[in-house]
């Protein structure tokens, strides 16, 4: 109890109420991973309501606590938003997929028609299926590589160094996820966070550096003691070997 005054005490949030994909889908392109998808849920939900509109007024409909669940999710943090604090975003209503999902199934075995019906599952499970399918081996990677670099330094090279250069605010908390990449042999490596300068007992190191913004140099100073002998770039991630004169 006391954690949640502390919770709508705030008069600002982090991540505040995002106006736009609320508009823009009800959140739904998120939630189901893309536009498409997103449009065709959210379009076959309002079909289906509107479709069988009736049993939502019967008595013994459980359909309707359903639906009240989907529209109070949206509409109370939307309200608590104009009056006190935005806070209407996807990941606090994420739990809303639940009663979309029972309602989609349920409703679409309650149309009479078989035509509509199989058509209506058709196309639900076949639209999955395929968003599944480029979601797995067709997705663009936005993620920093960090194993597949690491994989290929253990792999291709004997040197055992690795410097981590990391000039953004969250430089510790990357180095700390880098130290406990769970791959056969990364126990062998000696992985050090660059700080002010290199050790000059290093004879040789790789650089690794974080490269999360455009024109971003992988370089750092007092380098004259090594020369550059090879460069590996992965998605965000970079490293440069050097070697001793």
């Amino acid at each position: 109890y006391g954690y949640l005054i502390n919770q709508i005490s705030f008069n600002s949030y982090e991540l505040s109420s995002d106006i736009i994909n609320v508009l823009d889908g009800l959140y739904f392109p998120r939630f189901f991973g893309s536009k498409i998808m997103g449009y065709l849920y959210l379009s076959t939900l309002i079909f289906l309501i509107i479709f069988n509109r009736k049993i939502f007024i019967q008595k013994s409909s459980n359909y309707l606590i359903l639906l009240i669940i989907f529209i109070y999710s949206y509409l109370v943090p939307f309200v608590y938003s104009l009056i006190k604090t935005p806070v209407l975003h996807d990941r606090y209503i994420i739990f809303v997929i639940i009663p979309v999902i029972l309602l989609i199934s349920c409703l679409a075995n309650e149309i009479k028609s078989k035509k509509i019906k199989y058509f209506m599952i058709f196309l639900i499970i076949t639209s999955t299926l395929a968003n599944h399918y480029l979601e797995i081996f067709k997705r663009e990677n936005k993620k920093p590589e960090f194993t597949k670099l690491i994989k290929f330094i253990i792999k291709n090279d004997t040197e055992k160094n690795i410097v981590f250069y990391d000039y953004t605010a969250t430089s510790d908390l990357v180095f700390n996820y880098l130290k406990r990449i769970d791959l056969n042999g990364i126990e062998d490596l000696n992985i050090i966070q660059f700080k002010d300068s290199i050790q000059s007992d290093l004879n040789s190191f790789w650089l690794i550096c974080y490269t999360p913004r455009v024109n971003f140099e992988c370089n750092v100073s007092n380098l004259k003691k090594w020369k550059l002998k090879k460069i590996k770039k992965k998605y965000l991630v970079e490293a440069k070997l050097f070697k001793s004169h």
